[in-house]
């Protein structure tokens, strides 16, 4: 058994390495913040250690006594008014988590990045691999998982602390109860607020994402990167598997990256006019479009015996959440809730 502190435990990746860490027999700490929304935390019997990445001090506090920390704390926005809300807490969080991790002896931290870190391809045949680094930074939160990941493993090197960094791409599952981007997504194109466009993902189920972070408590090389990410496909193919799940057809754009930031920009202008969210800012439609965020993964397999579930399998999972949730709008959930049955050991936990 190891003390492990999980800094964000409460969010949607967070709360499933927990479970994953307690079927291991291991004590989990989970780091949250008082404001937190701690449903993806309920019925698991355990003591919450109070705090925020952004103060040391109860940092150091949560870790006395842990060995291992995993670090997966981070704004998860596509869009930002204002692009520091979430680059500044990636950087000085990760620089508070070490500089905790050094005062109270952790031998080693896992720490969550993203392949937004690794960067995306301009053709469909080209893989990316844990070797690589995303040069072409647009959105806030690319910034941000760049540069923060870049400082880690600097301030590994400096504090002479044993480090691995997990890449995961989309994340979908359950025990989402704020409605991630990812999982924002799949609801939109559901309920006839989205649309597919040009351009590759490769999702990955959150539990699969989670066994891998559980592994690398003790397992991986120090010092390396691992992707998690799943099946390589266009988003039409991800449309394609909604229809055949729900008979729901998204709607798809197949304009071009240039024609897509120019529509990117007449909504932000709209936006900005009505004091709304645009729905796609440019900055995202110069990072998604006509882009292919597939990934090489073969070293995560071999290393954690990482195996994806079959995508369809892993979407029909996010849908039932979603359902279980009541975020399917009802005229659209009404025409395939019968065929979509939550799990039997999912419990939702009213806010």
């Amino acid at each position: 058994m190891t003390r492990i502190l999980v800094t964000g435990a409460n969010g949607h990746l967070g709360s499933n390495i927990v479970r994953r860490l307690l079927r291991r027999g291991h004590e989990v700490v989970p780091f949250v913040r008082r404001t937190s929304d701690l449903r993806g935390l309920a019925g698991l019997g355990l003591s919450y250690c109070y705090g925020d990445i952004m103060d040391v001090a109860s940092l150091r506090a949560a870790m006395a006594g842990c060995a291992v920390v995993i670090h997966t704390a981070a704004v998860y926005k596509m869009i930002a008014s204002n692009p520091e809300d979430v680059i500044q807490p990636a950087l000085t969080g990760t620089h508070n988590v070490f500089a905790a991790a050094k005062a109270t002896n952790v031998r080693r931290i896992v720490y969550t990045s993203s392949t937004f870190a690794v960067g995306s391809s301009t053709h469909p045949h080209m893989l990316r691999t844990a070797e690589d680094w995303n040069d072409e930074q647009h959105m806030p939160y690319t910034i941000a998982k760049v540069q923060a990941e870049k400082l880690a493993w600097r301030l590994a090197d400096e504090m002479g602390i044993d480090m691995i960094a997990l890449c995961p791409h989309g994340i979908l599952g359950p025990y989402d109860y704020t409605i991630t981007p990812s999982t924002e997504l799949l609801r939109n194109l559901i309920n006839g607020s989205g649309v597919t466009t040009e351009g590759g993902v490769s999702f990955v189920d959150v539990r699969e994402a989670a066994e891998v972070h559980a592994q690398a408590v003790d397992g991986g090389e120090v010092g390396q990167r691992y992707i998690i990410a799943g099946e390589n496909m266009t988003m039409k193919a991800l449309g394609a598997i909604i229809t055949r799940l729900t008979g729901i057809k998204p709607r798809h754009i197949g304009a071009g990256r240039r024609g897509m930031v120019l529509m990117a920009a007449m909504m932000e202008l709209g936006a900005k006019l009505s004091g709304s969210e645009p729905k796609l800012t440019r900055d995202m439609a110069r990072e998604l479009i006509g882009r292919y965020h597939y990934y090489d993964c073969e070293k995560t397999k071999q290393t954690f015996g990482f195996a994806p579930r079959p995508t369809e399998e892993m979407v029909a999972d996010a849908i039932r959440w979603l359902l279980l949730l009541g975020a399917i709008k009802p005229k659209a959930a009404a025409q395939f809730s019968a065929k979509l049955p939550p799990g039997p050991q999912w419990q939702v936990v009213r806010a």
